[in-house]
């Protein structure tokens, strides 16, 4: 995406050190994260966070998504 310098992704909030997928789904207290570094000139972070929503249902229950099960 135009705009977007470089992105992380790993976990937060819990308190194991190395999480990885397998924990995460097996409830170690942390969740999925993203850290994008973008150009604010080129794209806005309205738009980052469109994008980000149209390609993610928050309604489907996942250990990944915390917010998620609402249905």
């Amino acid at each position: 995406m135009s705009g977007v310098i470089k992105t992380r992704v790993g976990y937060t909030g819990g308190d194991r050190a190395d999480p990885n997928y397998g924990t995460v789904c097996n409830g170690d207290g942390h969740t999925e994260a993203l850290k994008i570094d973008f150009d604010p000139s080129v794209v806005s972070f309205a738009k980052l966070l469109d994008m980000f929503m149209a390609q993610h249902d928050l309604c489907v229950r996942s250990p990944l998504s915390r917010g998620g099960g609402g249905r």
